[in-house]
C-alpha cells in the first residue's frame, strides 16, 4: 500500500515538472502593443465593441482588424488615446457620447430583483433579493450592461465629473528584470489619469514655436566659452590673449577628457571670469573670442570610411574629439557615458525624444526634420556602447515626430522600435522614461545602466552623426525661444558661446523673467551676457502672467515631498541650504542627499509660496559634486606624495645600505690584506 502511494506521488511530481517546463517553453509571447492598448481600455468585458472582452478587442485593434472608436465605456478619450499609442488620427466614438457616466438606481422603483447584479461585470452594483440595490459609483465603469437588464427601467446613466478612477488601471509590475531583456514596456494610462506620486499635470505651451520654420541667429561679434567640465572644475586653456583662433580648432588643453573647441574664428581678446547660467549667478573663467566674420575653419577630423563598421573604440574617440556633451541638460561628456555603459554591460539604448517641458520643442523639430541622421546616430551610439536593442521614446502627441522616426527606420531596414510614453511631467527625465520604455524599474539611487539601459538625447545624437559622419565638432545646437513675450518665438540654430542678448536681439525683449533651460527646469537670468551652452535647449521669455508670485515663508504643506520622483523632502533641504548648514558635505540620510536630485522642478511647480526650490538644490548640487572632485584630486595628491616620499625613504635606505655593503667589503679587504703582511 506504501509503495502504491509514494510511486502515485511521484508519478504526479513528475507530471507536474514537465507540465511546467513545457509551459515555460511553449508559452506565447505577448505582443507589447496588445498589452499597452488592454491597458487603456476600460475593461469593463461588456462586449459592446463586437467582441467578447477588451482583451480580444485590444488584439483586433493592434492587428488593424477593429476600428479604434468601439469602445462605449471608454469613450472619445480613450479612443484619443488609443490613437496617440498607434500614431493615427483620432476618431469620435459611434453615438451620442456626453463624457464619463454612472449607473443610478431609482429606490422609489426598484423591487430587488437582483437581475443587474450579475449584469455588472466589475461587481459595482451591491443588494440582496427583495432589498435595496446600490451602485459604487467609484467602481461603476458605465458600461450601460445593468440597463437592459433592469425590467423596471429604474436605472438610469447620470454623467459624472473625470476622470472616473475606476476607468485607470494601475501601473502593473514588469513581468521579467534585468536577467531578460525583453520586458514589455509599462501601460500609457489614460488621458484623464490623475498624476501618481511623483507626477505633476502640466498645461502645455508648445504650439508657439512647434509650427514655426527653423531659423538661425546671427553670429555674434563676440563669443563667450565657459572653461568648466562637467563637474565644475576649471579646464586649462591652450590659448591667450591676442592669439587667433580658427573655427573648430581646440582651446582646452590635451589634458582635458573632452576638448572645447572655438565657435567661430577671431581673436582672444580675454581671459576672465564672466556670468553663466547657473542657480547662484556663478562667474566662471570664461575665453572671449572677438569674432572676424571670415570664419576660417581649422582642419577637419577626417572622414571615416563605413561608420557603422567602425569598431567601437574608433566611434567613441571620435565622439569625444568633436566636444560632444549631452544636450538634455546635463552636458555630460557623451564619449564617457557611453564608455561607462560598455563597462556596465547595457543591452538597450532609449533615444530620450520625450519633451515633458511646457514650452520646449527642439527635441521634436529635430526628429522631425533629421529623423534619417537620428538613427544613424543611434544605431552609432549602440554600436560604442554594445547596445543590441534600440528604443526611440516621444511623448504621447507627438505624432509627427514619431511618424518620422518610423519612416527613417523603415528607409534603413528597421530594428528600431519607436515607443510611446506619458505626458505627465516630469516622463522626460532620464530615470523616469526608462519604466514606460522598457518596463524596468531603476532602484533609488542607481543610475540607468545599472539595469542594462542608457540614455541619450535626440539633440545629442545628431551631434554624434555630424561628428562620426561627417567630422564636424560640436559647435552649435538647436534651441527653443518661446514664451509669452516672445516677438517670434520658434527653433533657432545657435552657436555655443552667444551671448543672450544677441539671442533677445532676434526674439524679443522680454517683459517678464527669461527662463534659460526650459520653462520648468530653466534658470532665471538677469545677466544678458550670459552665454549659450551645449546643454541649453530653451529660452524663455515670460509674459507677467506667466511669472511666478513674489517668494513668501514655507508652510510645511510638504506638496513638494508628495511629487518628488525620488522622495527626496526638498522644503528641510532648502532650509539647511538658506542656512548654510553642510552644503557640499555629503548628506545625513538619502531623503536629503542633493546628489539624488535630478533637477526636474517638480516641487517649483507645486509649492503656493514660490520658492524657488529647483535653483536652490541645484546650487547644493553642484556645490557637492565640485567638493567631491576637488576631495578627489587632492587624494590624488595626497597619493602621489605619499607615494613620492615612500620611495625617496627606499631610495634613501638602499644608498646606505649600498655603502655598509661597500665599507664591509673594503674592512674585510683590508683584514685579508693584514693578514698577508704578518704572515
Amino acid at each position: 500500500m506504501l509503495n502504491a502511494v509514494l510511486t502515485l506521488t511521484i508519478i504526479a511530481g513528475l507530471c507536474g515538472i514537465g507540465l511546467g517546463m513545457a509551459g515555460r517553453r511553449l508559452a506565447a509571447q505577448r505582443d507589447p502593443v496588445v498589452e499597452r492598448i488592454d491597458a487603456l481600455l476600460p475593461q469593463t468585458q461588456c462586449g459592446q465593441c463586437g467582441y467578447p472582452g477588451c482583451r480580444p478587442y485590444a488584439e483586433a485593434v493592434a492587428n488593424q482588424q477593429a476600428a479604434i472608436n468601439l469602445c462605449a465605456p471608454g469613450g472619445n478619450s480613450t479612443a484619443a488615446a488609443i490613437a496617440d499609442l498607434l500614431q493615427v488620427d483620432p476618431q469620435p466614438v459611434d453615438g451620442d457620447e456626453q463624457g464619463p457616466v454612472v449607473a443610478f438606481i431609482d429606490e422609489q422603483r426598484c423591487i430587488g430583483c437582483t437581475r443587474c447584479l450579475p449584469a455588472c461585470p466589475v461587481d459595482a452594483i451591491i443588494g440582496a433579493p427583495r432589498q435595496m440595490h446600490t451602485v459604487l459609483s467609484d467602481e461603476c465603469t458605465g458600461c450601460k450592461l445593468c440597463v437592459t437588464a433592469c425590467p423596471m427601467d429604474c436605472i438610469t446613466m447620470q454623467p459624472v465629473e473625470p476622470p472616473l478612477g475606476s476607468l485607470i488601471r494601475p501601473l502593473p509590475t514588469p513581468l521579467t528584470t534585468r536577467a531578460n531583456p525583453e520586458s514589455r514596456p509599462g501601460p500609457l494610462r489614460h488621458p484623464d489619469a490623475e498624476p501618481r506620486p511623483g507626477e505633476v499635470a502640466v498645461t502645455p505651451a508648445k504650439d508657439l514655436s512647434r509650427d514655426a520654420e527653423i531659423g538661425s541667429i546671427p553670429l555674434p561679434t563676440q563669443m563667450i566659452l565657459p572653461l568648466v567640465d562637467h563637474r565644475g572644475l576649471e579646464m586649462a586653456c591652450s590659448y591667450g590673449v591676442g592669439d587667433r583662433v580658427l573655427r573648430g580648432a581646440v582651446v582646452t588643453a590635451a589634458a582635458d577628457a573632452v576638448p572645447l573647441h572655438a565657435p567661430t574664428s577671431g581673436e582672444v581678446i580675454g581671459i576672465d571670469k564672466r556670468a553663466i547660467s547657473h542657480p547662484a549667478n556663478a562667474k566662471v573663467k570664461c575665453l572671449i573670442i572677438k569674432a572676424d566674420g571670415e570664419e576660417h575653419s581649422a582642419e577637419p577630423m577626417p572622414a571615416l570610411n563605413d561608420p557603422l563598421e567602425q569598431p567601437a573604440g574608433v566611434i567613441l574617440e571620435r565622439i569625444r574629439q568633436a566636444g560632444i556633451r549631452g544636450m538634455g541638460g546635463a552636458a555630460f561628456p557623451s564619449a564617457l557615458k557611453l564608455a561607462d555603459a560598455a563597462e556596465c554591460g547595457v543591452d538597450t539604448l532609449v533615444v530620450n525624444g520625450v519633451e515633458c517641458d511646457t514650452y520646449l520643442t527642439c527635441d521634436e523639430t529635430l526628429l522631425r526634420h533629421h529623423a534619417a541622421q537620428i538613427v544613424t546616430g543611434a544605431r552609432l551610439a549602440a554600436r560604442a556602447c554594445g547596445a543590441s536593442r534600440i528604443l526611440i521614446a516621444v511623448k504621447a502627441g507627438s505624432r509627427y515626430a514619431a511618424a518620422a522616426a518610423r519612416q527613417a527606420i523603415a528607409a534603413e531596414g528597421g530594428g528600431i522600435q519607436v515607443v510611446t510614453v506619458d505626458a505627465h511631467y516630469p516622463a522626460g527625465n532620464e530615470r523616469n522614461i526608462v519604466y514606460p520604455a522598457t518596463g524596468r524599474i531603476v532602484p533609488a539611487g542607481a543610475r540607468p545602466t545599472t539595469v542594462g539601459v542608457v540614455i541619450q538625447n535626440v539633440s545629442t545624437l545628431y551631434a554624434a552623426y555630424r561628428a562620426v559622419v561627417h567630422g564636424e565638432p560640436s559647435l552649435d545646437r538647436l534651441v527653443t525661444v518661446s514664451g509669452g513675450s516672445a516677438a517670434h518665438p520658434g527653433n533657432y540654430w545657435i552657436r555655443v558661446g552667444t551671448p543672450l542678448r544677441d539671442v533677445l536681439a532676434v526674439a524679443g525683449e522680454p517683459q517678464g523673467r527669461i527662463m534659460v533651460g526650459g520653462g520648468i527646469m530653466g534658470i532665471p537670468i538677469t545677466n544678458r551676457e550670459v552665454p549659450i551652452t551645449h546643454g541649453m535647449s530653451g529660452i524663455i521669455l515670460e509674459s507677467p502672467a506667466e511669472s511666478p508670485l513674489p517668494e513668501q515663508p514655507c508652510i510645511r504643506c510638504s506638496k513638494c515631498t508628495k511629487v518628488c520622483p525620488e522622495g527626496l523632502r526638498p522644503h528641510e533641504m532648502v532650509s539647511a541650504i538658506r542656512a548654510g548648514v553642510n552644503v557640499g558635505e555629503p548628506a545625513e540620510s538619502i531623503e536629503l542627499d542633493p546628489l539624488r536630485c535630478t533637477g526636474c522642478a517638480s516641487c517649483d511647480l507645486v509649492c503656493p509660496s514660490s520658492i524657488p526650490l529647483a535653483g536652490a538644490l541645484g546650487h547644493a548640487r553642484d556645490m557637492t559634486r565640485a567638493r567631491m572632485a576637488e576631495r578627489e584630486a587632492a587624494e590624488r595628491a595626497k597619493r602621489r606624495n605619499e607615494a613620492k616620499k615612500a620611495r625617496e625613504e627606499r631610495q634613501k635606505r638602499e644608498k646606505e645600505q649600498a655603502r655598509q655593503r661597500k665599507r664591509q667589503a673594503v674592512a674585510s679587504q683590508n683584514k685579508s690584506s693584514n693578514e698577508t703582511t704578518e704572515s
